[in-house]
């Protein structure tokens, strides 16, 4: 599994080595993302079937927690991909943390790859419009509308 750099990380954190390194140690799995984050251990307890302490869900959770984000968002494109992730079914093609701002750097759990990137949620979305040929297509018929 593909996991961004501290030294990447430090790009959403605003330079803070401490709390990039927090993070990091989240995503990889060496703290528990309901010991890092108590907002995250009362949206698992909350949930009718709890999700497993390392799912991708509970830790984006804690980091949006951690990086002071409004929420996790998924980005659901045109064409509704359903994707499987650690075993997880019907998963969007993005889900990441919410700045507020669609072009700052944030968190994002790239389901088509299982995999972390630290990219705007614009650019998640421009990459995923890029490998898919639905999309592409879609994209070229609005544009011969909107003509």
């Amino acid at each position: 599994m593909s996991i961004p750099s501290a030294t990447t990380l430090e790009k959403i954190t605003g330079g803070d080595r401490a709390l990039a390194l927090k993070v990091r140690r989240v995503l990889d799995g060496r703290l528990k993302p309901s010991d890092a984050s108590e907002a995250a251990a009362k949206w698992a307890a909350s949930c009718h079937h709890r999700p497993r302490e390392k799912s991708h869900e509970l830790v984006l959770e804690a980091c949006d927690d951690l990086l002071g984000g409004c929420g996790v968002e998924a980005i659901r494109p045109a064409c509704d991909p359903q994707h499987y992730d650690e075993g997880i079914r019907m998963c969007p093609a993005y889900s990441y943390v919410n700045t507020g701002d669609q072009y700052a750097w944030t968190l994002v759990r790239d389901h088509e790859d299982s995999c972390w990137r630290v990219m705007s949620w614009e650019d998640a979305l421009l990459r995923h419009i890029k490998n898919c040929s639905a999309c592409r297509e879609s994209q070229k018929q609005e544009e011969v509308y909107d003509g």
